[in-house]
Formats: structure tokens, sequence, C-alpha cells
């Protein structure tokens, strides 16, 4: 990008651009960014990487959320005792209860208590 032939034109186009940039930068702040797929993405992480289970933390969360905004441990380690979730029965409770924590946070729901 930067090579030696750059003419004085060249030069004043680049610095004029990096100006403009900073401008809108401090007017406007950062300009938020909205992709889908990457939170989606992020979602499917934080449900180790299986949707059917994404799926289940989700409504889980959803409804806890809609009504009284708190649930036991037990009821979010009682999720995984399904059969299609016989994958990670042997996984161990923090890592199942982390799930549980990564994906309410991934919808925006991060509570603490």
């Amino acid at each position: 990008m930067l090579e030696d032939n750059w003419s004085k034109e060249d030069w004043i186009a680049f610095y004029v651009t990096c100006i403009h940039c900073l401008y809108l930068y401090l007017e406007r702040s950062l300009v938020a960014f909205d992709d889908e797929v990457l939170a989606d993405r992020q979602l499917i992480s934080a449900a180790g990487g299986n949707e059917d289970l994404l799926n289940t933390l989700k409504t889980f969360i959803k409804e806890v959320d809609a009504n009284s905004g708190e649930c036991t441990k037990q009821q979010v380690l009682d999720l995984y005792s399904c059969p299609e979730f016989e994958w990670c029965q042997d996984y161990k409770t923090k890592w199942r209860t982390q799930r549980f924590k990564d994906v309410a946070a991934g919808l925006g729901l991060n509570r603490q208590g």
C-alpha cells in the first residue's frame, strides 16, 4: 500500500481520507455493526457447538426471563437430562452451567446472583 512511488496527490488523498475517518469517529463515536451471522456463530460456540443444545437453552432462558428472571442451578442441570444430550452427561457441572451462562450473556441477559 505505501510504496515509494506515490505521488503528492496520492499522499494528499490518503491523508484526507484519514482525516475524514477521524472526523466521523469523533463526531459519531463507534458505529455499531450488526452481524447476525457472527452472533449466531458465537451463540452456537457458547452452546458447545451443538445447535440442539443452543435451541433448548435459548427457549429455557427466554421462559425464565419472561417469568421470574431467576432459576436454580438444578433447573439448568435438568436441561441436560434428556436423551439428546446424552453426549454431555459426563461433562462437569461447571461446563454445563457455563454453557447456560454464556448463551444467556449472548442473548443480552447477563444477570449475576
